[in-house]
C-alpha cells in the first residue's frame, strides 16, 4: 500500500469511528474481530496449558511474595475446576508493596519473556496500576499488580476501544485475605471469598458463561480515568 493510500485509509478509519451514525457499526465489527481473535488463541492456549501450569506455579511458589489467581483463571477454577473454554491466557494478582523489576528476570528462566506493561501516570504509590503481559510465544498471561491497605484492595485494568482511546479502569474489592485452593491438582493461593471477589467483578450472574467480557461491564468500579493510564511497550 502506497503512503497516499495509507493516509487514505487511516483518514476513513478516523472519520467512520468519529462519525455517530456509523460508530455503532465500527464498535459491533471491533467487537466481532476481537471474539474471533479470542476464539483462534483458546485453541492454541487449551493445546498446552495443562502442561505449563504447573510450571507457572512453581515459579510463582520461588518467588516469596504473595500472589493469586484472579479475573479468568479464578472463574474457571471456582466455576468449571477447569480453564475456560474460550479464555485464551492468565491472569495472576501479586501486591504493589511486594512487586520488584526483577520478576521478569525470574518468568524469563521459564521462557516468559515480558512484551509489555499498563501503568498510571503520576501515581504517588509505588507501582500503581502496572499490569504485564507475559509470553512464552503460545502461552500468556497477564500479571495485574494490586495495591492494598486494611479495607481494600484494587487494580487498574485497561481498555482500548475502536477509536485508540486508552480507558483506565479501577476495580476495588474489600480485602479479605488469601487462602489455598485446590485447582489441575495443585494449591493455588486465591481470595478468601473467591465467590465473593468474583460477584463484585462480573455481578449476580458470573456462575454463567459468556464469551464476550470487557471491565466497562464490571460491578465494581471504583473510578474511571481517560487521562493517566500509559501503554508500555517492551524493546526487543
Amino acid at each position: 500500500m502506497s503512503i497516499n493510500n495509507n493516509r487514505f485509509y487511516y483518514g476513513l478509519k478516523s472519520f467512520l469511528k468519529g462519525n455517530p451514525v456509523t460508530r455503532p457499526l465500527i464498535t459491533a465489527l471491533h467487537r466481532k474481530k476481537a471474539i474471533k481473535k479470542q476464539l483462534e488463541g483458546a485453541k492454541v492456549f487449551h493445546r498446552q496449558i495443562h502442561n505449563i501450569f504447573p510450571t507457572i506455579i512453581k515459579k510463582f511458589d520461588s518467588l516469596g511474595i504473595d500472589y493469586f489467581i484472579c479475573f479468568g483463571t479464578l472463574l474457571g477454577a471456582i466455576r468449571e475446576q477447569d480453564f475456560i473454554k474460550h479464555d485464551d491466557d492468565l491472569e495472576f494478582g501479586v501486591f504493589s508493596d511486594q512487586y520488584y523489576s526483577q520478576l521478569a528476570w525470574k518468568f524469563a528462566e521459564i521462557g516468559f519473556k515480558k512484551q509489555y506493561r499498563y501503568y498510571m501516570a503520576g501515581s504517588s504509590i509505588p507501582n500503581e496500576g502496572f499490569v504485564e503481559k507475559y509470553s512464552d510465544g503460545q502461552i500468556h498471561f497477564d500479571l495485574f499488580v494490586f495495591s492494598r491497605n486494611d479495607k481494600n484492595i484494587w487494580c487498574w485494568s485497561y481498555l482500548k476501544d475502536e477509536a485508540d482511546v486508552l480507558t483506565a479502569i479501577k476495580l476495588q474489592w474489600p480485602n479479605s485475605g488469601l487462602k489455598s485452593i485446590s485447582f489441575q491438582n495443585l494449591d493455588v493461593p486465591a481470595p478468601c471469598n473467591p465467590q465473593g471477589f468474583l460477584e463484585a467483578l462480573y455481578g449476580e450472574g458470573w456462575s454463567k458463561p459468556c464469551v464476550y467480557w470487557d471491565d466497562t461491564l464490571a460491578g465494581n468500579i471504583a473510578e474511571i480515568d481517560k487521562t493517566h493510564g500509559r501503554f508500555e511497550p517492551v524493546d526487543s
